[in-house]
């Protein structure tokens, strides 16, 4: 697995993560302060995976 792969996958991983916690377990207003930064990670980690420049071998 390239690098390109590998982080789109940790940014998928951890906006799933962060929809499961909200959307099935429920949250508290406590838990915002961690649940929208792991939304922010996932998203980025997402978008930088997607427009890396795949190896050419």
């Amino acid at each position: 697995m390239n690098n390109k792969t590998i982080i789109t996958a940790l940014g998928v991983i951890l906006f799933l993560i962060a929809g499961f916690k909200m959307s099935v377990l429920g949250y508290y207003p406590s838990d915002l302060a961690w649940i929208i930064p792991l939304y922010v990670v996932g998203l980025v980690g997402i978008l930088v995976g997607r427009k890396m420049p795949a190896n050419k071998r």
